[in-house]
């Protein structure tokens, strides 16, 4: 099998219609009944209405008692009315019986109402006396009565179906009594990665190897997607072993990914075993974006294959574009987003990649003010240390040269919300200030720290941007051997702590 070249690259947008089209599938397809204990951030495959009124009988809003609102009438401080207490009724059990006129029941909150009875009175508006009990205050019907039914009527809809399942709906689905619930089956992803230089975990490296990263990436992203994950291991670029593998995830999974072997090299031959799998093939290869150009976009007997590139910085930025779309569309989640998203400025000018959009890996910060910024991160998609300190990813169209300086972007978060940093630390890589941070945080574990590695002047840049608040610097005066005062300006000194 010869060089594959890309001689046509088609757009984000050009390639996601191109593919969504082809994937769609029916909704609520694949049902399954599980215990409601598990069905946290399932997606509901039917609409559930209610079996019961809720509550099922009238009941206390208060600790009091149990009346009739016309033996009260003209009840005041001065002049209270007497009723006979006969009986008392606590939240689990009834009252078996009827309230008479002039009777009173001692009610605890959340009890059924006694038949008879049509308001409660307050226990701050009595004095018990033995078996009576004096009111003060005057009531009507209804007065701290929750009505049968006033929360959750019978037949109402509780739960849509498509809706993802929160604690909210679970809680109501629990207060009408439902202990199990049908949700849509999850999608079951294929991960393979391939390559003759991916080495197992867990083994020595051997020389010319590298370990295979991207099968726990790719696991934790379709766990986050909504799927679940099944593993086929690591195959070499054998043609054969590549067929026999793609053939049993395709026979027994609903959506395929493999990471690995997309490129143009010449040992790259999954192009032409993915386009064999089954109609109607290879839908796109070669996309206008970076990273990602060698991604893979097919589908085999109506399900989805994706050839992810190898590195895993590519890999995870490319599913979030159309992988975890797919899962979602399986799932017939509605308004689902694959990222959250925060709006931060770039305190300076970015170049871009003109004629490709960009998947800018960035780290974000919070200026004592509040205000989210965003900078870029060094070493490529090839580095695994770079997505390990990214908050996130910037999308920039492909018809842009540069970001203008101040200009406030989407931020796609690879982090919670809650983990941008309190305290961004840019400057060169100290081993001393790595234990200071991990004493820093054992003290004070609410603190989110950052700590970026861009050298000694990237630290001193960062810092005069207002992008750090702390920057550790080594920059040799090599005509007397000192170091760091000689690039402090006047300016520096006066607005800067300066550290020796």
């Amino acid at each position: 099998m010869g060089r594959k070249i890309f001689k046509k690259l088609i757009s984000v947008a050009e390639a996601q219609k191109k593919f969504f089209e082809a994937t769609k599938h029916e909704q609520f397809k694949k049902i399954e009944e599980i215990p409601l204990t598990q069905a946290l951030n399932r997606v509901a495959a039917t609409t559930l209405t209610s079996p019961i009124d809720v509550p099922p009988f009238d009941r206390a809003r208060m600790d009091g008692f149990a009346v009739k609102a016309k033996d009260t009438f003209g009840a005041d401080e001065e002049n209270p009315v007497m009723l006979k207490v006969v009986g008392e009724v606590m939240a689990g059990s009834f009252f078996d019986g009827e309230l008479q006129d002039g009777e009173a029941i001692e009610i605890s909150t959340g009890a059924p109402l006694p038949f008879g009875a049509d308001a409660v009175v307050m226990v701050e508006d009595t004095q018990r006396e033995g078996d009576e009990v004096l009111i003060f205050k005057a009531v009507t019907p209804g007065t701290h009565i929750m009505s049968a039914g006033s929360d959750i009527n019978y037949g109402e809809i509780i739960i849509r179906r498509g809706t993802l399942l929160t604690a909210r709906e679970l809680s109501l689905a629990a207060a009408v009594g439902i202990d199990k619930i049908p949700v849509i089956a999850k999608p079951k992803v294929a991960v393979i990665s391939s390559g003759n230089e991916v080495a197992p975990l867990g083994k020595p490296l051997e020389k010319g190897k590298i370990y295979d990263i991207n099968s726990q990436t790719i696991h934790d992203a379709v766990i986050n997607a909504g799927g679940e994950p099944v593993h086929f291991g690591i195959v070499p670029d054998d043609p054969k072993l590549l067929a026999e593998t793609l053939t049993r995830a395709l026979q027994s999974c609903d959506i395929i990914t493999i990471s690995g072997g997309t490129s143009a090299g010449m040992g790259d031959i999954l192009h032409e075993i993915i386009d064999n799998l089954g109609e109607p093939g290879i839908l796109v290869h070669g996309i206008a974006v970076q990273p990602g150009k060698p991604t893979i976009l097919a589908v085999a007997n109506e399900k989805p294959v994706i050839g992810l590139p190898g590195y895993p910085t590519s890999a995870l930025m490319i599913f979030d574009l159309f992988v975890t779309p797919v899962i979602h569309q399986w799932l017939g989640l509605r308004h689902a987003t694959p990222r959250e998203k925060v709006k931060a400025t770039t305190p300076s000018r970015i170049h871009s990649a003109r004629g490709r959009e960009q998947l800018l890996l960035v780290n974000i910060t919070k200026t004592s003010k509040g205000k989210l910024i965003f900078y870029p991160l060094p070493g490529g998609s090839g580095a695994i240390s770079t997505l390990s300190r990214a908050a996130g990813y910037v999308r920039v169209s492909a018809n842009v040269e540069f970001l203008p300086a101040e200009s406030l972007h989407d931020v796609h978060l690879l982090v919670p919300r809650d983990e941008i940093p309190d305290l961004t630390i840019i400057g060169s890589h100290c081993l001393g200030l790595e234990i200071i941070i991990d004493e820093l945080i054992a003290r004070h574990p609410h603190i989110r720290v950052s700590n970026t590695n861009l050298g000694s002047f990237g630290g001193l840049s960062a810092i005069r941007r207002g992008e750090a608040d702390i920057a550790g610097i080594h920059i040799l005066n090599e005509e007397d051997g000192t170091y760091n005062h000689h690039v402090f300006t006047e300016r520096d000194k006066k607005t800067l702590l300066l550290v020796k």
